[in-house]
C-alpha cells in the first residue's frame, strides 16, 4: 500500500530474521498509534518479549505441504494456496521480509526460503514471491504477476497477486485483507473474466480501481540473471470503463501468456506517441506475426524498369523512452516500447515480447 496519510505509512525491517530489538519496538509503537482499542494486549505482548527469553517461548509452526503428482492442475493451485493461508496475512504494520523487485529469480527464490523458515505472517507482494517458489518446476503453469492499483477516498493503494493459466483456465494465487482479492480457482475461461472478477471485487469493497498492470511470463527455467518481468500490459483507468475494448485487448495479450504467440505487432497509425505524427485515437491493432507483415512496394532501378519486392521482416530496434498511454487507455511500459523506424513507408511498429 501507498499513500500520503501519515497513519498508512508501513514499516519495513531491514535488519534480518531474527527481528532486533529496534524493529520490535517500532512494530509495537506503530500498533500502538493505530489501534488504540487493543492498547492493552498489545503491551501484553511487548511486556511477554522484553521479559522472557527464547527459552520460554513455543516454537512457531512451520507451514507444510503435499502436492500428489496424480492431482489435477486445478487441485494443485488450490493445495498451494492452502499452504499461503497458513502463513496469515500480516497485520502488525511491519513488512518482515523485503522484496527487491528488480532482484534475479534466483534472490527472490532464495527469500522465500526464508519465509519458509522463518514462518512469520506476509503481505501480498511476499505472498507472490513465495506464490512463485511453490509453482517453480510445474511447468504446466503458465505464471505471470498482476498488479492493481485502486483508489479510496483519494488515496491510492496497491495489491499485487500472481496470475496462473493451466489447462484452458485462468486463477490466481495471492494474499489480502478480503478474501475476494487474493485466491481465485483455476476456472475462469479468460483473462478478461479474470480480471473482471478482481474489478467487481474492488466495486464491492468500495475501492475504485484505476489502473491494472499485468507482466509477462515467468520462465522455470531461468538464466542467472532474469529478473521477474513486471511488466507488459498497463490498462488505465479510462480503459476500465470501456468493457468491450478492454476484453479485445485482453484477449489479444493472453495469447501471448498462453504460448500462442511471441510476438505483437501494432500499426503505426493506432499509436499515441510522441514521437509519431499520428492523429488517431483508435483501438491499437494487435496483430500476431504469422499475420501479413508488411505491404508491397514499387521502386525503380537504373533501367526505369519497374520491379515489384516484397520487403523483409525486420525486428526495429528498441529505445528507452517514458512511458506512454493511448486515448484508448492503453499503456506500453517504457522499456518495450520501441523506436520508429525512419522509413515514411514503414506501416508496423514491433513489440518484442
Amino acid at each position: 500500500m501507498a499513500g500520503p496519510d501519515a497513519s498508512r505509512v508501513l514499516l519495513l525491517n531491514k535488519s534480518g530474521i531474527p527481528l532486533d530489538d529496534k524493529t520490535f519496538e517500532e512494530m509495537f509503537n506503530y500498533c500502538l498509534r493505530n489501534d488504540a482499542e487493543h492498547e492493552q494486549i498489545i503491551v501484553a505482548l511487548r511486556s511477554v518479549y522484553r521479559y522472557s527469553t527464547t527459552d520460554n517461548l513455543p516454537m512457531v509452526k512451520i507451514p507444510r505441504i503435499f502436492v500428489s503428482t496424480e492431482a489435477t492442475s486445478k487441485e494443485k493451485l488450490e493445495n498451494i494456496q492452502n499452504y499461503l493461508n497458513e502463513f496469515n496475512y500480516n497485520y502488525t504494520g511491519m513488512q518482515f521480509f523485503e522484496v527487491d523487485r528488480k532482484a534475479t529469480l534466483e534472490k527472490q527464490y532464495g527469500l522465500a526460503k526464508l519465509m519458509i523458515k522463518a514462518a512469520l505472517p506476509i503481505k501480498c507482494l511476499e505472498a507472490t514471491i513465495l506464490g512463485m517458489y511453490m509453482t517453480q518446476g510445474l511447468k504446466e503453469f503458465r505464471r505471470f504477476t498482476i498488479s492493481f492499483t485502486s483508489e479510496f477516498k483519494e488515496q491510492p493503494f496497491k495489491h499485487v497477486v500472481l496470475g496462473v493459466y493451466a489447462s484452458g483456465r485462468f486463477g490466481a494465487l495471492g494474499l489480502s485483507r478480503r478474501s475476494d482479492l487474493m485466491y481465485k480457482p483455476l476456472e475462469f475461461p479468460t483473462l478478461y473474466s479474470l480480471i473482471q472478477s478482481y474489478s467487481l471485487a474492488y466495486a464491492k469493497n468500495f475501492h475504485q480501481l484505476v489502473r491494472v498492470k499485468i507482466g509477462l511470463v515467468i520462465p522455470h527455467e531461468p538464466h542467472i540473471f532474469e529478473t521477474i518481468p513486471w511488466k507488459g500490459l498497463i490498462i488505465s483507468k479510462s480503459l476500465l470503463r470501456r468493457l468491450e475494448e478492454m476484453k479485445r485487448v485482453l484477449d489479444q495479450y493472453s495469447r501471448v501468456l498462453r504460448g500462442q504467440i511471441d510476438v505483437l505487432l501494432i500499426m503505426e497509425h493506432s499509436l499515441r506517441l510522441p514521437a509519431l505524427s499520428s492523429q488517431s485515437n483508435s483501438t491499437p491493432e494487435i496483430i500476431s506475426k504469422q499475420q501479413s507483415t508488411r505491404p508491397k512496394r514499387n521502386w525503380s532501378k537504373g533501367s526505369r524498369r519497374r520491379v515489384t519486392k516484397l520487403k523483409r521482416f525486420a525486428k526495429p530496434s528498441c529505445t528507452v523512452v517514458q512511458s506512454s498511454v493511448f486515448a484508448n487507455g492503453v499503456g506500453i511500459p517504457s522499456d518495450i516500447i520501441p523506436k520508429p523506424s525512419t522509413k515514411k513507408s514503414d506501416p508496423f511498429y514491433q513489440i518484442r515480447i
